[in-house]
């Protein structure tokens, strides 16, 4: 099973052993919903969740005082990958080290795109995320929108994209 780095466990909150976890989603309204977190290989049930600021407010099965809650510190929070079932998301993971090959027409030829490079950082934005594309020394950055990205192959690690005016030197 593969597991997906949901978050990381950054302070306690309060004294019954409840803890903050700061989200690595935009979707915290949904993550406040799993009834299982991964901890340290280890499946532990939640007991109770709640948004607060941004943050989750986690009560987790046998952790019932700020004591062990400290413990936790700095711990990070998975789920199964399994457990996600949106069309066209993506994750930070699946996309570094992903080829990308790049066209400048409107075209379904992937086979005609050319090696544009890696993409090395996924920068989020409220809009749309960036993708860093690198190719020894140049850089090229391209918006996570429909109009520059049109495929995304997650198993074979290449995504194609539509070159727009601007995007390149």
């Amino acid at each position: 099973m593969e597991y997906l780095k949901v978050g990381e466990i950054v302070n306690t909150h309060g004294i019954k052993g409840e803890v903050k976890i700061y989200p690595y989603t935009d979707d915290i309204i949904n993550l406040s919903k799993t009834k299982f977190f991964y901890i340290d290989n280890v499946k532990t049930k939640v007991k109770k969740c709640s948004v607060f600021k941004n943050m989750l407010i986690v009560s987790l099965d046998n952790v019932l005082d700020i004591d062990v809650a400290k413990k936790m510190l700095g711990k990070y929070v998975y789920i199964p990958k399994e457990e996600i079932k949106e069309e066209n998301v993506y994750y930070v993971e699946d996309l570094t080290n992903m080829e990308v090959y790049k066209t400048y027409e409107e075209s379904l030829e992937y086979d005609k795109y050319e090696y544009l490079g890696k993409i090395t950082y996924v920068y989020t934005n409220a809009a749309n995320d960036v993708y860093e594309v690198k190719n020894g020394d140049v850089t090229v950055l391209l918006p996570a929108i429909s109009q520059v990205v049109k495929k995304v192959d997650i198993a074979s690690k290449k995504m194609y994209v539509k070159m727009m005016e601007g995007l390149e030197n």
